[in-house]
């Protein structure tokens, strides 16, 4: 099966022997050349740019405010469940009086 392999290789590469190599048209560097230097770029205008810097500041800004919250909340929590367990605990742990 290899030697099978081999020969078919071997004669892809004897069929390639006497071919020319690939060569492109001449016209294609220039007109490679013309689209490199007369390709328009496109630029961002500044005032979108502006427009998405203000959208990007807004969302910090809304994201910090609800972390803020958050943060304070839980810790609003904890105080109220420290709070709250003090006056649950009982004055006396056992009902025996003597």
């Amino acid at each position: 099966m290899d030697e099978e392999k081999e020969k078919w290789v071997e004669a892809i590469f004897q069929s390639m022997k006497d071919s020319r190599r690939a060569s492109p048209k001449p016209e294609l560097l220039s007109k490679i050349n013309e689209k490199i230097h007369f390709e328009q770029v496109d630029f961002v205008p500044f005032t979108k740019l502006r427009y998405g810097l203000v959208a990007a500041i807004f969302v910090l800004l809304v994201n910090s405010i609800a972390l803020v919250y958050y943060v304070q909340n839980q810790r609003l929590n904890y105080k109220e469940r420290t709070f709250m367990n003090v006056y649950n605990e009982s004055l006396i742990n056992s009902y025996q009086i003597y």
